[in-house]
């Protein structure tokens, strides 16, 4: 619950007169949007639902909306299943997801089969004895003649490779022997000839090329003419054509599609990259559109038309590179920004878009990005090519549109690993230490400012040691650049535009803290992500005396090479990481604007006045709320009343009774702190409140009531509304 918002402060808010001085804080967590990772996904298509579905593991599970992959509810399932030791296919008889995967905590590696029906996960039972597999050598597939079929080699490495129908209760064993025992094979139906086609893997002694069919109760192996060529990692990747007929099948980049008789070699898809080596199938049959689809590592949709590969849906993650990401706002696309060497790509709260340009730096890690507010630019500066170790000293600047080499008259010396951060009050970008890139590569403690011409170095009175690995961030409301840790430090220290304060000596527990440091619009503090004393993933805000740990639920791990941003749209902060599960987290308060009824008026000589919400809105800031109240006298006078509180007013405590001031029945609900004359006459009366676009007041709460002046209702001539709670939200 927030603190009342000050009676200065609700004045100030709504364009009164009044400076508003009080601390605001607001309730935040750590919440995944559920961005589907660019490298482990398996994709089916859900044909109930008419859309193709990614399963990153058995709790997580995505769909595809529009040109977004949102997550899915998943309840029941056990989390921590790798996408690696998991099958899927869809069951279109039975309506339902079926996910198998060798229990590895069992001696015995049983397998278990999971169903989810769009909303929860449920066990299959075991009946009929369940198949005992290596975690790595097993396929399934979907089977419209048979059902589920699942091939895959015992956990006995002596054992022949089996197979087994799974009829959505039961398990029973349709064939033993056949291909050799081997991992990272695939199957798929053949739908034109009711056979299931399996093909290549890998064994101890290498790459497999084999072509085997199985009618329901033999596995056969055949000689086609043309052998398919393997990818690098030999993953094989297999979907069912039920229009063309076949099955297509993927290994890196190269597709092929078996005829009943041959493979033929296809078209690859745009992307050249191979697949990760854990993930099962990136491939699917669209029955929509009658053509085989494929998900790319960077969560491109593309579908084989028989003679191309045509996008369905844009790419929504960018390719990060561990070595270093960069992030800032770009207030031209009100976005969070991040680049790596294939381009510009922005974050909409749901997908990374990626943004074209003409321009951009080359491939560079470990340099600097942040923004200059004032001029509306975002800057990268230093860094080094990852793959030469080539220095860079090349100032950018991103314009919304385009990148441009800026020729400075000045630069700072080639580094990696430094910090920059805009510094509001003085209008200009900080940037601090990292290591040299040439020379003795020592680590570096200079300052330099940026104005957006020319970089020049400051040489203040004191200084942080040198360092790497620090984070710095901006203290919009006290007016300092705050610098925090390094990769051996955890000393908090602020720059002022003049020199530099030790803030703070040492953190208040072990703490790693990298470069995730950001300024958090909503608390209005600095927000620091980092390790507690446990090691266990923490958030600490500061007030500009100490470090104070906050509860951080649903922060997944930590990683000292992940930045935050301050995503100033939509008030929250931006994590992005290098992680399986969860890539992007972000920290934001309770964003959803609310109508809350607080308590009923009293009647006039027109009834009880009702205020409401015409449009069924809700209060959400950067907006005019509209308001109005009926059941009043057409030429009465109204007012409608603000306030900061509904519990008391002027020393005294709400609801106030007017009994003894002649109004019988009448609370005063709300603290008077802003009056405004609604129109003279009408009935309805509109009362629009114009909300400003802070996300700092997310979750405050303002109480509306009208008065009406009503001759006719009683001794004290007036009436009230009933009385409504404004719950500030930014959507």
């Amino acid at each position: 619950m927030h603190p009342p918002l000050p009676w200065e402060c609700l004045r100030s808010v709504l364009g009164w007169a009044g400076l508003c001085t009080a601390s605001l804080t607001a309730q935040s967590t750590w919440r995944s949007p559920g961005l589907l990772w660019p490298g482990a996904s398996q994709l089916v298509f859900d044909t109930g639902l008419g859309r193709p579905l990614a399963i990153a593991q058995l709790d997580i599970v995505h769909a595809l909306v529009a040109d977004a992959w949102p997550r899915q509810s998943s309840i029941g399932a056990p989390s921590g299943t790798s996408p690696g030791n998991l099958s899927s296919s869809f069951d279109p008889l039975r309506d339902r997801l079926v996910v198998m995967h060798a229990d590895a905590s069992l001696a015995s590696r049983r397998t278990r089969v999971w169903e989810w029906d769009r909303t929860r996960w449920t066990e299959g039972a075991s009946q009929g004895s369940p198949p005992l597999l290596d975690a790595t050598a097993f396929a399934s597939c979907f089977d419209p003649v048979r059902g589920t079929i699942l091939v895959g080699a015992p956990s006995a490495v002596s054992s022949p490779m089996g197979t087994w129908r799974w009829n959505g209760s039961t398990w029973s064993q349709l064939a033993s022997g056949g291909p050799s025992r081997r991992n990272s094979f695939a199957i798929a139906a053949d739908t034109a000839r009711n056979v299931i086609v399996l093909f290549g893997g890998n064994n101890s002694a290498g790459a497999l090329d084999d072509t085997w069919l199985f009618d329901g109760t033999n596995w056969t192996r055949v000689f086609p003419n043309t052998v398919p060529t393997l990818g690098s990692l030999n993953v094989v990747h297999m979907a069912s054509d039920t229009v063309a007929g076949g099955v297509v099948m993927m290994s890196g980049n190269l597709v092929w599609r078996w005829n009943g008789s041959d493979w033929q070699s296809l078209p690859s898809p745009p992307e050249s990259a191979t697949f990760s080596s854990t993930v099962r199938n990136r491939l699917a049959f669209d029955p929509a559109l009658g053509r085989v689809i494929h998900l790319g590592i960077d969560t491109a949709l593309h579908s084989f038309d028989g003679s191309a590969w045509q996008p369905i849906a844009a790419a929504s993650a960018p390719i990060l590179d561990a070595a270093g990401i960069e992030v800032a706002w770009d207030p031209h696309h009100n976005a969070v920004m991040t680049r790596n060497a294939l381009g510009t790509w922005h974050w909409t709260g749901t997908r990374w878009r990626a943004m074209s340009s003409t321009h951009r730096p080359g491939p560079t890690a470990q340099a600097c990005l942040a923004t200059d507010l004032a001029r509306s630019r975002t800057v990268f500066f230093g860094g080094r090519d990852p793959n030469t170790n080539t220095p860079s000293v090349d100032t950018w600047e991103w314009d919304g549109s385009d990148w441009t080499l800026l020729a400075t008259a000045h630069s700072p010396p080639p580094r990696e690993r430094a910090a920059m951060s805009y510094h509001a009050a003085r209008g200009e970008l900080v940037l601090f230490g990292g290591r040299a890139l040439t020379g003795s590569f020592a680590l570096l403690a200079d300052t330099w400012v940026f104005d957006g011409v020319d970089w020049t170095q400051r040489f203040p009175l004191h200084a942080p040691s040198a360092r790497i690995q620090h984070g710095m961030a901006d203290d919009e409301r006290r007016g300092v650049v705050v610098l925090f840790g390094g990769a051996t430090q955890t000393d908090t220290w602020e720059w002022d535009g003049n020199d530099w304060r030790l803030a703070r000596a040492s953190a208040p527990s072990p703490s790693i803290g990298g470069r995730t440091l950001a300024w958090d619009l909503v608390r209005q503090e600095i927000v620091l992500v980092g390790a507690s004393a446990s090691h266990e993933p923490t958030t600490f805000v500061w007030n500009g005396i100490d470090w104070l740990s906050t509860p951080a639920p649903g922060l997944v791990g930590w990683d000292v090479s992940a930045p935050l941003a301050t995503d100033r749209a939509r008030g929250v902060l931006v994590f992005p990481r290098i992680d399986l599960f969860a890539p992007i987290l972000e920290y934001s308060p309770e964003l959803d604007a609310a109508l809350v009824a607080l308590g009923p008026g009293c009647a006039g000589s027109s009834g009880v006045p009702r205020l409401a919400s015409p449009t069924g809105q809700t209060p959400v800031l950067g907006t005019a709320f509209p308001l109005e109240v009926s059941q009043l006298p057409m030429t009465a006078a109204a007012i409608g009343l603000l306030g900061s509180s509904s519990t008391s007013f002027g020393g005294t405590s709400l609801p106030y009774d007017l009994a003894p001031l002649g109004a019988p029945g009448c609370l005063l609900r709300v603290s008077i702190d802003v009056e405004t004359g609604l129109a003279a006459s009408g009935d309805p009366r509109a009362w629009n409140i114009a909300l400003p676009g802070a996300p700092w007041l997310c979750g405050h709460r303002i109480h509306a009531q009208v008065v009406v002046l009503d001759t006719a209702a009683n001794a004290a001539g007036l009436s009230l509304s009933n009385a409504l709670t404004l719950v500030l939200g930014l959507r």
